[in-house]
């Protein structure tokens, strides 16, 4: 049996606490893919912190990677 792709889409897990839903996070990262993972700061910003919960960094980071490993394979 074939090992699946750690980096494929999966339905994200949202706490119940959630401000959003995942639909939102999904279209986050699409909008994230579009921009080649390369969000730019807000004008007049040095940095920017990011607090999401663990199921959307982890979405997240997946997908940057399938992104990256999808460019070097072009």
């Amino acid at each position: 049996m074939p090992r699946s792709n750690r980096h494929a889409r999966r339905q994200i897990r949202l706490p119940k606490t959630a401000g959003y839903s995942a639909q939102q996070v999904e279209d986050f990262l699409a909008e994230e893919e579009h921009n080649g993972f390369r969000t730019e700061l807000p004008e007049g910003c040095n940095f920017v912190i990011v607090s999401m919960p663990k199921a959307v960094m982890s979405a997240y980071k997946d997908r940057e990677r399938a992104y990256w490993a999808a460019k070097r394979k072009q």
